[in-house]
Parts: structure tokens; C-alpha cells; sequence
């Protein structure tokens, strides 16, 4: 079977949903998709059905959702958003605009029933500013949500962190 791919990644910094590791975009790159990738660059066993990994990457400077729930969509939780943030250095700011669904109802945005949360990130003098402000449909409030934030490459612990509702 296939052993190895190549991927081209475009121009900037990409990280292995998986492992963690960065690689530099603009580039074409060679993976071995019959080998488990570590970030220290190691090569573990042979995937299994079990823990095989599709080449998955995020680009940094990118909140993405996620729903705890595992395994099927009937333990879906719509009040409860894992974000995860990948921090870039490099990049001064970011901006993004996640949609909720709740995988029940269609034509939320006409019923006036949507729901976005807008995501913003701006490097300043004395850190990293996050913010996270929903935008709601005439018919919505955002009561009653829990979000789970996940900053990934955060080189130190931060000196504050604020909830503003």
C-alpha cells in the first residue's frame, strides 16, 4: 500500500493536528503515512485501524471549534465549544467568525435563531490580547454556553486571564 505522499503547504507556518509538529508552509514536503509521527521528529510503530492518522494540518493563527462529545452525534453538546487557538509568534493579529449549530434545526440564520462567536487575537507590548464576542439573531441569547479554550504553542503562563459577558 501507500507508504509515503507529498503535501504541499501553503505559504506559512502549519502544525500536525496530531503531533503537534510545525512544518514550513510554501513548500512541498514528503509524509510517511504508514508511521506514526511524533514532534521530537520521531517515528513510531506501524499505525493500526486504531490510532491510524490521516495527514490533518492547521495553520497557526487559527481558532478551531470542537465538540467534546465522541463517537456519534447523539451525545452532541451544543452549549459546550472547545477552541482551539494556535499561536504564531510571527503573526500580529487574527480574526475569525465560528458559526454554532446545533445540529437540529435548519434556516437559523432566516429564523433569526443564528448564533456566531467572533474571534479575535491581537499581539500587543505586553502580550496577547483573545477576545471572543457572539453576534446573535433577533430570536437568540448566549446564555448557558460553556467554551474550553486550548492555547497551543503559549510559551509561558499567562499573568491573566479575563471572562468579560
Amino acid at each position: 500500500g501507500l507508504s509515503e505522499m507529498e503535501i504541499y503547504l501553503p505559504k506559512g507556518n502549519w502544525v500536525n493536528f496530531y503531533s503537534n509538529k510545525i512544518w514550513e508552509g510554501g513548500k512541498t514536503h514528503t509524509f510517511f503515512v504508514d508511521k506514526l509521527e511524533t514532534n521530537e521528529n520521531k517515528i513510531l510503530q506501524k499505525p493500526t485501524a486504531s490510532n491510524y492518522q490521516l495527514p490533518t494540518f492547521v495553520k497557526t493563527a487559527t481558532f478551531i471549534p470542537m465538540n467534546a462529545s465522541k463517537g456519534n452525534t447523539s451525545n452532541f453538546n451544543p452549549n459546550h465549544l472547545e477552541i482551539h487557538f494556535y499561536i504564531d509568534q510571527n503573526q500580529t493579529e487574527a480574526e475569525q467568525k465560528l458559526f454554532f449549530d446545533d445540529g437540529l434545526h435548519s434556516r437559523n440564520i432566516e429564523n433569526g435563531t443564528d448564533e456566531f462567536l467572533v474571534c479575535e487575537y491581537e499581539k500587543e507590548k505586553k502580550g496577547w490580547e483573545i477576545e471572543f464576542k457572539p453576534e446573535l439573531g433577533s430570536q437568540q441569547n448566549f446564555q448557558n454556553k460553556t467554551i474550553e479554550v486550548h492555547l497551543n504553542f503559549l510559551n509561558k503562563k499567562p499573568k491573566r486571564v479575563r471572562a468579560i459577558s
